[in-house]
């Protein structure tokens, strides 16, 4: 039986946009998809790069080769204090803090950093490996409200998209003003995937990479691909 959607993600958003079916069988049905080089590579770097940031001491000019291109940002992110470095935070249904795992989560978001200055602005650093691909803008506007949510004082966002192998930033500015509104669109967004009960598959390029194929199931998960 499919277990009932009570939370919800980035990551699973997404998904459920890109091919319901395979969003149920992976989240809800819980078959996760194998392991591949590419998660391991970004699972190294997410690692690397926070043990860098909150190492107590640093010798000035040794950045680990995992940051690559981003290591100046990385270099230049030691030297801020209001810092937090792989938070994981829980947001209830009104959208106010909570714990991770508890009894009223229903959004989780993950931050690789998070800078706050001293004009209460901040700024959202996440960490991307390979190419830089697509439209981030969805995903950087979820990093906003999730630093809003959890600090107030917060008047202003920068979210930027550091690659680390190539010399690519992406950035976008989220006001405080914008709040409310930002927090609706995402309410419309994720209404479909809360409502949905059939779960049809949404064929397309990515079908040829995806372990509920015809081609790798024979079939038995899903006709296409």
């Amino acid at each position: 039986m499919t277990k009932a959607l009570t939370s919800w993600s980035f990551s699973r958003y997404d998904k459920h946009a890109k091919c319901p079916l395979q969003f149920k069988l992976e989240v809800l049905d819980g078959r996760k998809q194998p392991d591949n080089a590419a998660q391991a590579k970004g699972q190294k770097l997410h690692k690397v790069a926070a043990d860098f940031l909150v190492a107590p001491e640093w010798d000035g000019f040794t950045v680990p080769a995992e940051l690559g291109k981003a290591a100046p940002l990385a270099a230049a992110l030691r030297g801020f204090d209001n810092k937090v470095v792989e938070q994981q935070w829980g947001y209830t249904r009104e959208w106010k803090p909570t714990g991770w795992f508890g009894n009223d989560t229903w959004m989780r978001s993950v931050l690789d950093v998070a800078v706050l200055y001293d004009d209460l602005t901040a700024e959202v650093i996440d960490w991307k490996s390979g190419k830089p691909y697509g439209s981030h803008e969805e995903q950087m506007e979820l990093f906003a409200i999730s630093l809003m949510q959890r600090y107030p004082v917060a008047t202003h966002v920068t979210t930027r998209l550091a690659y680390t192998d190539f010399k690519h930033e992406e950035f976008a500015e989220f006001p405080r003003r914008d709040l409310e509104k930002m927090i609706a669109k995402w309410e419309d967004r994720v209404r479909p995937m809360f409502a949905d009960t059939v779960y049809l598959p949404r064929p397309g390029e990515a079908c040829k990479f995806c372990p509920f194929s015809r081609s790798r199931t024979n079939g038995q998960d899903c006709r296409y691909g």
